[in-house]
């Protein structure tokens, strides 16, 4: 792949991930805000992933049999 090519699709895949800034009332906030969207900018799934398995792994834990009705009802739905 050409480097012109790589810049292309770097600008592109950039402008996917545009979070628009946002101000709040309170400057800690702003400072969390701001530290979470740029960790997600750039590194999404190390995020989104670990805190599903932790979810799924709490839920079953808690309410593993509702949980597993739950799925099943919903395959048979789909």
């Amino acid at each position: 792949m050409s480097d012109q090519t790589y810049l292309s699709l770097q600008k592109k895949l950039n402008e996917v991930y545009v979070i628009s800034p946002n101000k709040f009332s309170n400057t800690i906030l702003d400072g969390v805000f701001r530290t979470i969207t740029s960790r997600l900018k750039y590194l999404p799934f190390q995020i989104y992933i670990p805190v599903a398995i932790l979810l799924v792994v709490s839920l079953y834990l808690s309410i593993g049999y509702l949980v597993v009705r739950l799925a099943s009802i919903l395959q048979y739905g789909f």
